[in-house]
């Protein structure tokens, strides 16, 4: 069975693509067969692997299709690493994502709106963890000049997950994402040393 890292959170506007795109693409050029699974309605993953140049170096994508479980998904693939792009949503699919996950990561941006009103869904993120998932908080388009806010710590202080370094806010992922690439193609240094950290990060926690 491939190692497994879902991204999830039930809001819109976290960074979830771009740091699924990333993780995905990290993982390839660490030499690992990766799939990024697209799950989302809105196929964002999907659209960037149409951008992506001819020949380029990067994961296999693949769009969850109808008919198609998560599960058969998973557990059929030839990938070493799957990353699941899960939707900006709370149903029965998140259950389903959690449950075919080693590792789920929930990127939030710092200011902590990401869980407000977020208390169902980490209700039964607790659950997954309760049954053996691995999860983490991963700080989302954070302020390269600042830690993260108050509000955010005392929001992760409720629950006993760790919270990753994550991915700050920088114009480079957006160019590179949009031209069907990632950071680590030479776009910023800083920004592909933290997609490195963040990939290391949860390899040791998956």
């Amino acid at each position: 069975m491939p190692q497994t890292i879902a991204l999830v959170n039930p809001k819109g506007g976290s960074g979830k693509t771009t740091m699924a795109i990333h993780l995905a693409a990290v993982a390839h050029r660490d030499g690992r067969h990766t799939t990024l699974l697209d799950t989302d309605p809105q196929g964002s993953a999907l659209d960037w692997s149409r951008r992506t140049p001819d020949g380029y170096d990067g994961p296999r994508v693949e769009k969850l299709g109808h008919g198609r479980t998560l599960a058969a998904a998973v557990g059929q693939t030839d990938a070493e690493v799957v990353v699941i792009d899960a939707p900006a949503r709370f149903d029965d699919h998140t259950g389903r994502v959690l449950s075919n996950a080693d590792l789920a990561l929930v990127p939030v941006r710092p200011s902590g709106l990401d869980l407000w009103g977020a208390a169902e869904f980490l209700g039964v993120l607790e659950d997954h963890v309760g049954r053996g998932l691995e999860a983490a908080f991963a700080a989302s388009q954070k302020d390269v000049r600042s830690t993260l806010s108050d509000e955010l710590d005392a929001a992760l202080s409720q629950l006993d997950l760790p919270l990753l370094s994550g991915l700050s806010l920088r114009v480079s992922y957006a160019r590179s994402v949009g031209n069907g690439e990632t950071v680590l193609d030479g776009y910023d240094s800083d920004a592909a040393a933290e997609v490195r950290d963040l990939y290391t990060e949860a390899k040791k926690l998956a």
